[in-house]
């Protein structure tokens, strides 16, 4: 292992030590916590954003996927990129999750969205990060284009969402289901929020919005991940996400955990 994957795998270890019982050490791939606890790290993708690398990875207790994330560095919540990347409508990081999470879980990928103006509706208007955790790949993604051929059935849309319509798809992404509460009258401001997406009949990705201002406070993000009655696929799915500073790494871990057999 060279000096650089060596320096990489310090910093990968200190930014996901605040999730784990012990520390983490090795080398690229799995990393074992130690101890024989039977837990261990797998790292996903890496890619450098503002100078700084976002990384894709999982937790796994005796073999089993536990919580699946993104070690954000705070230079980028700090100084997102000016430009659009070339990820799907402009994604600035687009990282494939371990294969451990791929073949067991619901999530395929993690794309990153920057939006300094915000996004329709007018209440989501403050600059604001998209995390978007997609179950399909970005090759999919690619492909996505208005309208939603095939809206869900309203069993496949948890209770408390609205899902607009067809015409509501945005390219390269998909129709995006909101939390009713939210566009009620009266609703508190937006600082954080969980949307859902779909693309022909069925969920395609679970996205956390956090604005900028929240996420420079360092403070601790945690937001349920509703349930459909069907989802569609047999898999573990994910019922929490949480968004945790840790100041000796000066990263974010963007974490989906307390994972729930679906049926179908």
């Amino acid at each position: 292992m060279n000096a650089q994957a060596k320096m990489r795998n310090r910093v990968f270890g200190a930014a996901i030590a605040a999730l784990m019982v012990i520390g983490v050490s090795g080398c690229d791939g799995g990393m074992d916590s130690g101890g024989g606890s039977g837990r261990r790290v797998v790292r996903g993708q890496t890619q450098v954003v503002s100078g700084a690398e976002v990384i894709s990875y999982a937790i796994l207790d005796n073999d089993v996927v536990t919580q699946v994330g993104v070690v954000l560095p705070l230079a980028v919540v700090q100084n997102p990129p000016a430009q659009p990347g070339q990820g799907p409508l402009g994604a600035i990081a687009v990282l494939r999750f371990p294969v451990e999470a791929l073949s067991t879980t619901f999530l395929d990928h993690f794309e990153l969205h920057w939006n300094p103006g915000g996004h329709p509706p007018e209440r989501y208007a403050a600059g604001h990060f998209d995390f978007h955790f997609y179950n399909m790949t970005e090759q999919e993604v690619r492909q996505i284009a208005p309208p939603d051929p095939t809206p869900p059935a309203a069993d496949r849309i948890p209770q408390g969402y609205v899902y607009p319509g067809p015409e509501a798809a945005v390219p390269q992404m998909g129709v995006h289901a909101l939390p009713a509460a939210e566009l009620a009258p009266g609703a508190p401001p937006f600082t954080a929020s969980m949307l859902l997406g779909y693309w022909g009949g069925r969920m395609t990705f679970l996205e956390p919005m956090i604005t900028q201002t929240l996420m420079l406070q360092k403070t601790p993000i945690s937001l349920d991940v509703p349930r459909p009655a069907v989802l569609g696929r047999a898999t573990r799915y994910p019922t929490k996400f949480t968004a945790s500073f840790d100041p000796q790494a000066n990263t974010y871990q963007l974490v989906m955990s307390d994972f729930v057999a679906m049926a179908q």
